[in-house]
């Protein structure tokens, strides 16, 4: 009796092992920073940056910057009162974004 309930409680922890990094693996959040421009190259403070997936949303500081948590194939929308808002898709290489919002004519 002792032996199978040895073998049930390794082959549990297996299971746990086995599922938890399975699911860390395809989540694998982690924190991007970015700077939002003008076409002028002015940076723009109070801009907002939505994790369309997560649905955080962050605004960038006096000088333009941010960071938020993101997750491989997650959408970032940029927005700003008289810009045109942008969309960016968050691939495995990106770390650093620099966006430049048009002015909404």
């Amino acid at each position: 009796m002792n032996q199978s309930k040895s073998i049930y409680g390794w082959a549990m922890l297996l299971y746990l092992f086995v599922f938890t990094n399975v699911s860390i693996a395809n989540a694998q959040e982690r924190t991007i920073k970015g700077v939002v421009k003008e076409q002028s190259g002015e940076t723009l403070p109070g801009v907002a940056v939505e994790n369309i997936s997560s649905q955080k949303t962050t605004l960038t500081d006096v000088n333009g910057n941010f960071s938020i948590a993101v997750s491989n194939g997650d959408e970032l929308k940029i927005s700003y009162l008289g810009f045109v808002s942008q969309t960016v898709k968050i691939g495995a290489s990106t770390n650093n974004l620099t966006v430049e919002l048009t002015a909404d004519t």
